[in-house]
């Protein structure tokens, strides 16, 4: 049977060629008590790549259904997400939440700012 390596580099293998769609359907099959930080933060990264920032901040929301705590890549990534689908002041509202949540800023997340940032 899959074990959590095993479902984590499938997502991540969908990530890496852009097919987000089955990244999430890998994500959704895979058993709860299998799921941890890496496999939600794969599933984002998924969102990234494919612009669908509303599965990004579905999956940011997960952490917390799965008594996990997002990081600075959790983040970074859904902010991303937003700024590649033009959603501008979410990705603000990410950045603004990170200390909410005790998540320091790294470069990354600065980054994705900024992105956002020169959309708004």
């Amino acid at each position: 049977a899959p074990d959590t390596i095993s479902f984590n580099a499938t997502i991540s293998a969908c990530e890496k060629g852009e097919a987000w769609c089955i990244a999430l359907n890998v994500f959704g099959s895979m058993p709860r008590s299998l799921a941890n930080e890496i496999s939600i933060n794969s599933a984002i990264s998924a969102c990234q790549r494919g612009a669908h920032w509303q599965g990004a901040l579905h999956l940011l929301a997960m952490f917390q259904d799965f008594s996990l705590i997002p990081n600075v890549i959790s983040f970074s990534s859904a902010m991303h997400a937003c700024a590649r689908g033009r959603e501008w002041a979410m990705a603000l509202h990410l950045f603004d939440e990170m200390p909410r949540r005790n998540v320091e800023p790294n470069q990354v997340a600065f980054s994705a700012a900024m992105q956002a940032f020169g959309q708004g």
